[in-house]
């Protein structure tokens, strides 16, 4: 349940962020910046760790790993998803280097986790509600929708004072 868990918490950890900030007393922006690619990697080691029990599995496919779940061998996306992750975190770590869209890496973490994931939930054996989407890829949907607007807003408003 760790996976179902995630995709639904990554949209809301800048409000832990903001939390962090406080706490130690720096910019919500730095606090997010240092969150993002570790976020990612997160994610990406976690999904490694699904291939022992079989679960988030792909549908039976000829080749792949064996779930126990279905008692199948199964497409690997365990390993898709942990490598996309992960690549999502080395190019969040890239950015920092670079120094290229700072303030902005958790809006863009948003963006890139939720398209991959929603992509990758169509590989998943997971129950679809509407239309052959599963609710996971609903969230990963939002979480994609909200980091693209967010990443719009904050380079519309770099450098400037957001007027209420």
């Amino acid at each position: 349940m760790g996976g179902l868990n995630f995709v639904r918490v990554a949209t809301f950890l800048p409000v832990a962020a903001f939390g962090l900030a406080k706490v130690f007393k720096d910019s919500l922006s730095d606090v997010s910046d240092f969150l993002a690619p570790l976020v990612a990697i997160f994610h990406g080691v976690t999904h490694i760790g699904c291939i022992f029990p079989g679960c988030c599995h792909g549908y039976p496919y000829e080749w792949g790993l064996y779930s126990n779940n279905v008692q199948a061998i199964c497409f690997p996306i365990q390993i898709v998803e942990a490598a996309s992750s992960i690549l999502i975190g080395v190019v969040l770590l890239f950015m920092i280097k670079k120094r290229v869209q700072t303030g902005k890496l958790y809006a863009w973490y948003l963006l890139l986790f939720g398209g991959t994931r929603f992509a990758w939930e169509f590989l998943r054996d997971n129950e679809k509600i509407w239309n052959g989407i599963s609710e996971l890829a609903f969230h990963a949907l939002g979480a994609m929708i909200i980091g693209g607007v967010a990443v719009i807003v904050l380079n519309r408003f770099s450098g400037k004072a957001i007027k209420e």
